[in-house]
């Protein structure tokens, strides 16, 4: 079997702020959403990864100890069987 993969931002429009019961359903829903949107474009949920981006500081930071700072995003794999004789996956549907 072959799959063509669709990647996609997870919680990238929830508003971070203090952990409560409200943010985390905020977050629930909005993953709910998201699942269930590309689910019914034919998607399967394949799993979450995380992608660590590392950026260097400027020359002037660099000259006052400015430091590489790690930046973390998450991501939402979906996964969908390819069509015979498909020789790519098109992306997004």
């Amino acid at each position: 079997m072959r799959y063509e993969y669709f990647v996609t931002p997870a919680f990238d429009q929830l508003v971070q702020g203090t952990f409560t019961t409200e943010t985390a359903q905020a977050g629930c829903q909005q993953l709910q959403t998201l699942l269930n949107y590309y689910s019914n474009q034919g998607w399967e949920y394949y799993r979450t990864e995380t992608v660590a981006t590392h950026v260097q500081p400027g020359c002037l930071a660099m000259l006052f100890g400015g430091r590489t700072t790690a930046y973390y995003y998450k991501q939402i794999i979906f996964r969908r069987l390819m069509e015979q004789g498909t020789a790519g996956g098109s992306g997004q549907s």
